[in-house]
Order: structure tokens, then C-alpha cells, then sequence
């Protein structure tokens, strides 16, 4: 993959884009980009510049008092291509992104741009599934996180009842305040591994809450 630098020839914005693909799209307003076209293009002359801004502009036509104004169209259902469409400029955007601000902040960005409705809904269900897909480790590991919980506040209650028991026996034996002991000693030091496994469920369930309040569907 070749990501060049780039500018938006739409919006002016500093952009990446893979040469490798026909097209992009503008990470900030969503302007199809041709990459080839763009790559390939030279800067044109400046007299033909001129020529074309010193063209004059058409007049407007008049309009009679009497032509009703055109009804609206009403709204065409998103088709098949436009579905295409917009996934390819979330996919895009999805691929620019490289930290995890910009890929938290991406849902935003395209509820913010100026796409249709229509176009919104599919961006943000697909980018729905490009964040499960990249995030899959740390939902395993929040579906593990009740059992896991249970795993260590059970070793813990082992613990202390046979801390409990053997301070018990104790007062009868002397000898088997020894054995409690290392009893004790071997119950914390097998939990080590339950404890760990506990920390990485509760950070993953931490982070995957961070996305959900900013709207994803994970």
C-alpha cells in the first residue's frame, strides 16, 4: 500500500491517499477522488487560466410571474451503487486513521460531514463492523470478565477460610500455624493468574465503554 500526501481539491485540506487505488475519498468532506487523475494532473497554464475567468457569465433567464415553481422530487431510495459508494469512503477514512483518538472520533466526523441521511446510516452501521472486527480481542475478553470475577472472589473466600480454620487449630496445635501459612502462600500465589486475567478484563471493558458512549454498536 502507497499512501501519498495529498490536498482535497474540493475542501483544501491535507489528505492521504493510496495510489494504488482508483479512487479516494476526502477524510473531512467525503469528495471522491480520482488518484490517478490526480497524481497525473499538471498545473495549468496560466493564460488558459485567464481565458477561462475572463469568460463572461450567461445571463440568467427570466422568470415569468406566471411559471408555478417545480414540486420537489421526492426522495429517491438508496440504491445498490450509492450503498457501494458509501462504504468505500468509510473504509477510506477507516484506513487513514492510525491512532486511537481519530478512530474514536471517526463516527462523529461522518454524523458531522455533509452526506445524506441515507448515506450516514450505512456509513456508520459498516464502520460498526470494521470497529467489532478490529476491537475482537477485547470483546472476548469482556465476555470473560463475570467469570473471571467470580474465579478470584472465590480464591479469595478459599483463602480466608482456611486462614480462619487454621488459626483455629492453631490454639490446639501450635505446629499447624505453619501449615496454615503455607497454605495461605500457595492459594495467593496460584491466584496470581486469575488476578491478571481479571486487570486485562476489567481494561478491556473500560475501553470498549469509551467507544459506546461516543455511539458505537459494539
Amino acid at each position: 500500500m502507497a499512501i501519498k500526501d495529498a490536498t482535497c481539491p474540493a475542501c483544501g485540506k491535507s489528505i492521504k491517499l493510496n495510489d494504488e487505488k482508483p479512487f479516494g475519498f476526502c477524510s473531512f468532506c467525503g469528495h471522491k477522488i480520482d488518484t490517478a487523475e490526480y497524481f497525473s494532473a499538471k498545473v495549468p497554464k496560466a493564460s488558459a487560466v485567464q481565458a477561462e475567468t475572463d469568460k463572461p457569465e450567461p445571463a440568467a433567464a427570466p422568470i415569468s410571474a406566471s411559471t408555478p415553481t417545480p414540486a420537489a422530487a421526492p426522495s429517491i431510495k438508496i440504491t445498490q451503487d450509492a450503498q457501494s459508494s458509501a462504504i468505500s469512503q468509510i473504509e477510506a477514512m477507516y484506513t487513514l486513521c492510525s491512532t486511537e483518538q481519530e478512530y474514536m472520533g471517526l463516527r462523529q466526523r461522518v454524523l458531522d460531514g455533509t452526506y445524506s441521511d441515507q448515506d450516514k446510516a450505512v456509513m456508520v452501521s459498516e464502520l460498526d463492523r470494521l470497529m467489532s472486527k478490529r476491537l475482537h480481542d477485547e470483546l472476548a475478553l469482556e465476555a470473560d470478565l463475570p467469570a473471571a470475577k467470580e474465579e478470584v472472589s472465590k480464591l479469595a473466600m478459599g483463602t480466608v477460610l482456611i486462614a480462619v480454620i487454621g488459626l483455629v487449630v492453631t490454639m490446639f496445635f501450635p505446629i499447624a500455624l505453619l501449615i496454615t501459612a503455607a497454605l495461605v502462600l500457595c492459594c495467593i500465589a496460584g491466584g496470581a493468574k486469575d488476578r491478571k486475567r481479571k486487570k486485562q478484563c476489567v481494561r478491556a471493558h473500560k475501553r470498549l465503554e469509551q467507544y459506546r458512549k461516543l455511539g458505537y454498536k459494539l
